[in-house]
């Protein structure tokens, strides 16, 4: 009688996903950059040029509702913009309902941006491009190289955190950031 031997199949361990949804371009270039040199999976929504917060939470909401699966993450990335403070604060309180995070960049993500090269006291929002400039020649929103940003993710961070001290849930009413959770999430793979 031969005996037949059995083998497991190998485990391959399931990733955490991250599905983020953003206003635009100049966030998804950013964190394709992340995804590629933390090795994180990033899944971001159709990019429809739809900006209003309420627009990136349904997007969101739209790509979650038969992927996500226990233990991944749904975040939004939304601008301050010129949008009321009570429209992004109902958006946080719908979002906070089906477990979804959010970060905030006042006045635009261009202040994230920035923030890898420099504290950005005292910026005015005119003047971010510009300033952005100095450090990506050439910057345009919808394409920009990210080989400087990504050797200075760590820098940052820090910024954004002195800025944010003590850690407020928006930033709504002062220049600041909370995008440095997100994307120290992403690179810690929490």
């Amino acid at each position: 009688m031969t005996k037949l031997l059995h083998r497991a199949p190998p485990h391959r361990e399931i990733k955490k996903c991250y599905y983020i949804s953003t206003e635009g371009k100049t966030e998804r270039i950013y964190l394709n950059m992340i995804a590629k040199k933390f090795d994180v999976l990033i899944k971001l929504a159709k990019d429809d040029n739809q900006s209003a917060p309420s627009k990136v939470l349904l997007k969101l909401r739209k790509l979650i509702r038969n992927e996500k699966r226990a233990g991944d993450e749904a975040w939004i990335l939304i601008d301050r913009d010129n949008w009321k403070k009570e429209e992004i604060l109902q958006i946080c309180k719908e979002a906070e309902k089906k477990n979804i995070e959010v970060a905030v960049s006042n006045p635009r993500f261009e202040y994230w941006l920035l923030l890898h090269f420099d504290k950005c006291k005292g910026i005015k929002s005119s003047s971010l491009k510009t300033k952005l400039e100095r450090y990506i020649p050439q910057y345009d929103k919808g394409d920009y190289n990210t080989i400087q940003l990504a050797n200075n993710v760590s820098t940052a961070i820090a910024n954004a955190k002195e800025k944010d001290t003590p850690p407020r849930k928006l930033c709504l009413l002062h220049h600041g950031t909370t995008v440095y959770r997100l994307v120290e999430r992403l690179i810690n793979n929490q």
